[in-house]
């Protein structure tokens, strides 16, 4: 029996309202790499299912850069510190780790060819530093910036050339190497966010806060004019086109504006649906004939300048982690996350945002009753969602916040447990309210029981009676708190997990009995769920593990899961599972004999 990833659905490009957000590809267009979480997302622009991870950063990472040979990529973290590894081979093999600047690093920019590396960001000490990626040996030394900076470029021709932009209003040029300061431009009234050449080097494009866009001399560094943008809002990033005929910029004013640089004209706007914050495009990308932009929301968009009103596609993912996960019938799948948000994701991989007014913190349950989805969360609510629709609907206040939710099989009746209670929902409405002070961790129904985990380290059974509840038994010896229970579809069984590492399959009956003691997992167990036949059961745990036990054989699967932790897992028919975690990550895996 083996486990093997099918499908990876990766987690939304890291974004921070105010400040730009990096998109590389590689020089033929073909390849994307974004910041995303603690990892380096690589895929094919035209294939985005396609999808390499680098996951060694420890703190989140800020940006990552291609070399133009595209042998090696560079990102940066929020710790200052700089990673450069092999994009050519499975292991993604480390060449350098350095610390250049003491902050967040905001860019990266390789020279023409590939041997130097420019890094940018905040620090006590420089805010920019070159050095030759092999061996980390400074080139220069840069000086003239005041503030933190933001973005730079290498010249991509002879003479080399570095610009960088910066919270100090001013674009610097420097010559070398080795480096050395040699002409500052102050016309920016406000943040400078991204500075650009063009891929001759002949030319280079600035844009910034204060909502104008100036062209400098390449190889000069003097200032040759302005062009005449219209936007409305702070200029996130500029980008050229391979042919350098044109350029993409996009801006806080929730458009993207695509530019003939031969006649400083405007061809088309790119315009949203939706006009809220979380549509502020942050950054953008040229590759090949396919425009890119990214939303702060974290959609990344691919955009059509025949149909400048709504993008062709969008790539949508988690930007937090994922809490927990439902399933329906058709193997349509609902995922939600920490920060409150709930995408559905179809069959062939596409996905959709629930929309409208929603949780306002964390969601930690799902459920799907009566053809409607549910949410529950600690903000104390139950939402009631039409799949439909796409749009959250009613809520229902709870007592205490949310933590776990179950179907009673076969009915419209929803069980929920929070931090002090467990109540019984019908329609929207709390017909039943349970004290729980062992505080309901988790939650699993059959025809006539319901299960409850708690915080005690205990398993309360109770009987569902005319739509109240009646306790039945206490089922103790666990080892920590019950965060995990599932009973299989013919309600004979119940697996329950717990955070001392503990999971038990129960016989279920009048007296529950301990059937199987299952030892492998090294942390919290989050998640459990029975294949249709009840001969599988899948567990999922914060020590990264994703497991299938075969209950009949007694023997099991193993595989790594997600970095940080699993938080929950469900069976897609009888040899799929589905898996989210930490890593805000949600992955398909096959599972054959």
């Amino acid at each position: 029996m083996a486990l093997a990833q099918e499908a990876l659905f990766c987690s939304a490009p890291n974004t921070e309202r105010g400040m730009a957000s990096v998109l590389s590809v590689d020089s033929k267009g073909k390849l994307l790499v974004y910041p995303s979480g603690h990892s380096v997302v690589m895929r094919i622009v035209q294939n985005p299912t396609d999808i390499k991870l680098y996951t060694q950063h420890t703190a989140p990472v800020t940006v990552a850069k291609l070399s133009p040979s595209t042998y090696y990529c560079a990102s940066g973290d929020r710790g200052g510190n700089v990673r450069i590894w092999a994009t050519n081979n499975e292991d993604l093999t480390l060449k350098l780790e350095t610390r250049p600047v003491t902050g967040p690093v905001r860019d990266i920019a390789w020279s023409p060819d590939s041997q130097r590396v420019v890094v940018v960001g905040d620090s006590k000490e420089r805010f920019v530093s070159a050095f030759l990626f092999d061996t980390g040996a400074t080139v220069g030394e840069f000086s003239g910036h005041s503030k933190q900076v933001i973005s730079c470029d290498f010249k991509p021709s002879r003479p080399f050339r570095i610009a960088t932009g910066s919270e100090d209003m001013q674009v610097n040029f420097y010559e070398g190497p080795p480096f050395k300061f040699t002409k500052s431009f102050k016309e920016h009234t406000n943040y400078v966010n991204c500075v650009r050449y063009r891929p001759d080097g002949a030319v280079l494009l600035s844009v910034g806060s204060d909502k104008k866009a100036y062209l400098f001399d390449g190889k000069t560094g003097e200032s040759v004019g302005e062009l005449k943008v219209d936007h409305s809002g702070s200029i996130y990033s500029c980008s050229w086109a391979a042919d350098g005929k044109k350029v993409l910029t996009t801006s806080a004013d929730k458009t993207c504006k695509l530019w003939d640089m031969d006649s400083s004209s405007l061809i088309c706007t790119f315009t949203f649906e939706d006009t809220t914050v979380d549509y502020m495009q942050v950054g953008g990308a040229v590759a090949g004939e396919q425009l890119l932009s990214l939303s702060l929301n974290g959609d990344l968009n691919y955009l059509d300048a025949r149909n400048p009103t709504a993008p062709s596609r969008i790539i949508r993912g988690h930007s937090h982690p994922i809490t927990c996960l439902v399933c329906d019938a058709d193997n349509v799948f609902y995922t939600a996350s920490t920060d409150g948000v709930i995408l559905q994701w179809l069959p062939d991989g596409d996905s959709h945002r629930i929309t409208g007014k929603g949780h306002t913190s964390a969601i930690n349950t799902l459920a799907l009753v009566g053809g409607r989805l549910v949410s529950c969360g600690m903000d104390s609510l139950a939402i009631t969602t039409n799949p439909k629709t796409l749009t959250f609907g009613d809520a229902t206040p709870l007592q205490g916040g949310a933590t776990c939710c179950c179907v009673l099989p076969g009915t419209p009746t929803l069980l929920v447990g929070t931090t002090s209670h467990v109540l019984i929902l019908k329609e929207g409405n709390v017909l039943f309210t349970e004290a729980a002070p062992y505080g309901a961790l988790a939650i699993a129904c059959s025809a006539t029981d319901v299960a409850v985990g708690g915080k005690d380290k205990n398993v309360y059974i109770f009987h569902f009676d005319n739509e109240t509840l009646l306790l039945a038994q206490k089922l103790p010896g666990h080892g920590g708190a019950v965060h995990a229970l599932a009973y299989s579809s013919d309600g004979t069984q119940l697996a329950s997990g717990c955070a001392g590492r503990d999971l038990f399959v129960w016989t279920c009956g009048k007296e529950y009995q301990v059937r199987h003691t299952l030892s492998y997992h090294a942390s919290t167990i989050k998640g459990l769920h029975f294949s249709p036949s009840s001969q599988y059961l899948v567990s999922a745990g914060l020590d990264c593990q994703l497991i299938v036990w075969d209950l009949e054989a007694g023997t099991k699967a193993v595989t790594r899961g997600h970095d940080g932790g699993c938080s929950a897992v469900a069976f897609l028919g009888h040899n799929k599972v589905v898996s989210v975690g930490q890593d805000a990550c949600i992955r398909l895996w096959a599972l054959s004999d």
